[in-house]
């Protein structure tokens, strides 16, 4: 979005849309209290990614994603608005995974302070041929050049480093900016109010996924280092039936 702002130079914007949609996206409110609980939502597939905001207070962006963790990913969070490394927790989702149709949170006030109110953005995990979105999770192995295979091109990529050791910024990249093939890639950051950037090929797509090198900038978004920790949520490009 481009629109001239109050000076001589135009301010640019980005914003995305997501369709409430089975199997693809949903938006749940609740109110907090104080004690571990489920809440009821409306996705009707796995559970990829939770972002959960307070609405009544200045706390963190809380995040589960199912490849936080190998084998119990609903051990562990990650912070939206920072670039911290993921950590365990039962205070988060009560070690707990997320169900078709509810997910659980603990007693962390980010998450379900008594009478405080929440907004929680699900992003569903589908891998069938008629997909949407996928959120995944890679171990780095020091190619250039390896490939993601989603089944699909797609038009967003949300990318973010795990390890402990500086964590790593949560960098979007999107096709309206330009998700190209051989040229610079704009991207923004989730958990910063910087600017956005861009890189050299990176992160690119492929008529099957997309394509991540080594390189990583100075906030530690690493994409392929070797023995290092990585997650992902991918939209198909709209290039198949509704």
């Amino acid at each position: 979005l481009d629109y001239a702002g109050g000076g001589s130079a135009a301010n640019k914007y980005v914003a995305w849309t997501f369709k409430a949609a089975s199997k693809f996206f949903d938006v749940v409110k609740y109110e907090g209290t104080g004690s571990a609980r489920t809440v009821a939502h409306s996705l009707g597939g796995t559970v990829g990614m939770i972002l959960i905001k307070n609405l009544d207070q200045d706390d963190n962006w809380a995040v589960y994603h199912r490849g936080a963790d190998g084998s119990a990913p609903e051990d562990k969070y990650l912070i939206l608005n920072t670039d911290a490394a993921v950590a365990d927790s039962a205070n988060w989702w009560n070690d707990t995974a997320p169900t078709t149709s509810v997910f659980t949170v603990g007693t962390d006030h980010s998450v379900n302070a008594d009478g405080e109110n929440y907004v929680a953005y699900l992003f569903a995990h589908e891998t069938g041929d008629d997909s949407m979105i996928q959120c995944g999770s890679i171990v780095g192995n020091g190619n250039d050049n390896r490939v993601i295979d989603l089944g699909w091109e797609p038009q967003f990529v949300m990318f973010k480093r795990l390890d402990s050791d500086s964590g790593g910024t949560w960098t979007v990249r999107d096709n309206m900016r330009g998700l190209v093939v051989g040229g610079a890639d704009p991207y923004i950051r989730w958990d910063t109010n910087a600017s956005e950037d861009s890189d050299q090929n990176y992160l690119e797509p492929t008529p099957i996924g997309f394509k991540i090198g080594v390189k990583g900038d100075d906030d530690g978004a690493y994409f392929n280092q070797n023995g290092r920790s990585y997650v992902y949520m991918a939209i198909r490009r709209p290039n198949m039936a509704t």
